[in-house]
């Protein structure tokens, strides 16, 4: 391991290693409580065939707050979405409402439902798979696309609850999908109505969305460490595939901003401690080193980090 090895090393700057760092490919961190109270049409898409009827995506005030809604009444559906670079560390919450009403359906083809769906999509986005958490008509109109790729999961009409998702947890829902294929994950409010029907509609309401990555995080062993003995960092919770590099301070804690890897390390005149260590699928990375003899009875305070992300901050002093 570089730490304290020589002086020389203690200048060197995380600007020198960081010029070969990979551009981000993984996730990113979005929040929107519609408290502006209108929609923002920059970051949300909407949409809908609206062939027939009324289709409206608006903000309203629901329940004491101001929430996200998507309604649609008679044929076809209207919409909105978001989507995202899929990480294996993203997390997706939110709030969310849902209803629909069809007093005249003729049948089991004939149905209205509003709720939510979770879709992959590769790199070119071809459409791999996903599932629905919706309040129907007529539970029977998904029974015959039984699919290792798609999922319906039924939610109680007029029942505000709050959804929490890792990817595996999503992933698990769908097994005919394969990670190693996702490039895309997105989320889409849908109401819709499969016939001519102005009594057939459907609300969703949703807020407090909130899209964010799992923390990373850094541990060592042995704790503490031992001058002149092999010391392993590792970190979990990182984007697999990146190069994941390993910087310390004798200064303390502070921010050091790294422009190449797009963050401020927590650590004041961060340096390179090691690296780069490509993430493993399951979002690890290990580093091995030999602790300087001299480093005994140094503080070091030490921090993982890839291009967008980083971990804690471990504070350790040398045995």
């Amino acid at each position: 391991m570089k730490l304290l090895r020589r002086s020389v090393l203690l200048a060197a700057s995380w600007a020198v290693l960081a010029a070969a760092a990979p551009s981000q490919t993984g996730g990113g961190t979005f929040h929107d409580d519609f408290e502006s109270g209108v929609l923002d049409l920059a970051v949300w898409a909407t949409g809908g065939r609206d062939l027939s009827g009324t289709g409206v995506t608006d903000v309203v005030s629901r329940n004491g707050s101001l929430q996200g809604h998507v309604y649609h009444a008679s044929f076809t559906e209207k919409y909105i979405n978001k989507a995202f670079s899929y990480s294996p560390q993203l997390e997706i919450e939110f709030d969310a409402e849902m209803r629909s009403t069809d007093p005249g359906s003729p049948g089991w083809n004939f149905y209205a439902m509003a709720g939510f769906s979770i879709s992959f999509y590769d790199d070119s986005w071809t459409y791999l798979g996903g599932q629905e958490y919706i309040h129907a008509t007529d539970s029977g109109y998904r029974a015959s696309l039984g699919s290792s790729t798609f999922a319906v999961f039924y939610q109680p009409a007029n029942t505000p609850t709050h959804y929490s998702f890792t990817m595996p947890q999503l992933l698990a829902n769908v097994p005919g999908v394969v990670e190693g294929d996702v490039s895309w994950v997105s989320i889409t409010f849908n109401s819709y109505c499969s016939w001519w029907n102005s009594s057939a509609n459907g609300d969703v309401w949703f807020d407090n969305f909130e899209v964010r990555h799992i923390p990373a995080s850094l541990s060592v062993a042995p704790d503490p460490p031992t001058a002149g003995s092999l010391v392993t960092f590792s970190a979990d919770g990182f984007d697999p595939g990146q190069a994941c590099y390993l910087g310390y301070s004798v200064t303390g804690l502070g921010s050091t901003f790294i422009p190449q890897l797009g963050i401020s390390m927590d650590i004041a005149n961060a340096r390179y401690g090691s690296g780069p260590v490509v993430a493993a699928t399951d979002g690890t990375a290990t580093w091995t080193e030999l602790m300087p003899v001299h480093a005994a009875g140094r503080t070091l305070w030490l921090q993982a980090a890839h291009s967008g992300r980083s971990t804690n901050v471990l504070e350790l002093v040398v045995q």
